[in-house]
């Protein structure tokens, strides 16, 4: 069953379903974007390492033409750009289908999340836990942008981040109230936050599974 009731009867995805949110998450940011900050790291020295080639064809040109008549020509060509490798076209073309800043499936369903938890109270605290994995992924496929280096400079010039972090402020402001409000979803018994323990019918304020303090006038009622 992947929806349980917190001991103040809100509805939030069971410790099973928020570890599989979770592991999928941590897949998502550190497998697929450590590649492509990878990727991003090898196109940018492949840039480099023309840029050099090209400064000292123009530094040889330059001597040559000191060097001989003023109808010479230099016999130095140069290389054209190197074009990008096709993992790295394949993980920037997945980069912009997951957080296009247009088109991306994980704003859009960020968006479209947060209106679904605004509406439906019931399972608000799941939805918004589903929220916050996905801010998490857009913010990490924004961060890999290729057109912005990991360093202080290019953090702040990247505007996208910005937007990463509002998505989860707000997201997380919201997963708080919604634990917090009461009086929503009064369709399951109590169970322990903690171990998901059922506390139906506990009296004592702890739960009996690993010690964790209930709410004992909400135990007591059941």
């Amino acid at each position: 069953m992947f929806l349980t009731h917190a001991p103040n009867s809100s509805q939030r995805l069971s410790a099973r379903a928020r570890a599989l949110l979770w592991v999928v998450v941590a897949i998502l940011c550190i497998g697929g974007g450590g590649l492509c900050i990878w990727q991003n790291v090898m196109q940018r020295q492949d840039d480099l390492a023309w840029h050099a080639r090209e400064q000292n064809r123009l530094l040889l040109r330059k001597g040559k033409w000191v060097g001989y008549s003023a109808g010479g020509s230099s016999s130095v060509a140069s290389d054209p750009h190197p074009r990008p490798s096709a993992m790295f076209v394949e993980t920037e073309r997945i980069r912009r289908t997951i957080a296009g800043w247009n088109s991306g499936i994980a704003p859009m369903l960020w968006i479209a999340l947060i209106v679904a938890a605004a509406v439906w109270r019931k399972k608000r605290p799941a939805i918004l836990d589903v929220a916050l994995g996905v801010a998490v992924v857009a913010g990490v496929a924004w961060f890999a942008h290729p057109a912005y280096t990991i360093t202080l400079d290019g953090i702040f010039n990247n505007d996208m981040l910005l937007w990463a972090a509002l998505m989860l402020l707000i997201t997380s402001i919201a997963f708080w109230r919604a634990l917090r409000a009461p009086g929503e979803g009064m369709s399951g018994p109590p169970v322990c936050s903690k171990c998901q323990y059922s506390l139906t019918g506990n009296v004592s304020g702890v739960c009996p599974e690993c010690g964790e303090p209930t709410e004992k006038e909400t135990a007591s009622a059941l």
